[in-house]
């Protein structure tokens, strides 16, 4: 049995806490519509939520037939560089309302995943807990992440 110490478990739950904080207040969370998409413009957000959708309303992104009528549209042709993501969407997609809620719980939850990886890459570097924990914030709030990350979270 893995044995983690109740002082780790607290470290990495309270970088969690204060990573959901400071996306609220960056993101201003609360003035944001859950069932419109955060991002809808330039960049990938029109192919990602494509997939997002594809996988919503069917079994896999793979075929969507709702869209490319008459027959639909077939993804098979079109690589996609990695699954994990689509799995975690579907799984998502489980408990949510519509394709929109997905897509934005889907990145939010990529911040404190985020954080408490590169806390945990940190600290196996033998990193102090303080500047680690100072570090993964920082890695996890990079411009590019919060910004455009919205469009290419894949």
């Amino acid at each position: 049995m893995l044995h983690v110490p109740r002082k780790a478990l607290a470290t990495y739950a309270g970088v969690t806490i204060l990573s959901f904080l400071i996306l609220a207040l960056v993101m201003q969370l609360w003035r944001a519509d859950m069932a419109i998409p955060f991002s809808y413009g330039g960049g990938d957000e029109i192919l990602h939520g494509t997939l997002t959708k594809s996988v919503f309303d069917n079994p896999w992104y793979l075929h969507n037939r709702f869209v490319g009528m008459p027959a639909g549209l077939d993804q098979h042709d079109f690589p996609v560089g990695d699954n994990f993501h689509l799995v975690w969407m579907k799984l998502i997609s489980f408990v949510s309302l519509n394709y929109a809620i997905t897509f934005n719980v889907y990145f939010i939850l990529t911040f404190p995943l985020m954080v408490v990886t590169s806390l945990y890459v940190l600290r196996q570097f033998n990193i102090s807990t303080l500047p680690a924990i100072v570090g993964s914030l920082l890695f996890t709030f990079l411009p590019y992440h919060v910004f455009k990350g919205q469009g290419h979270f894949f």
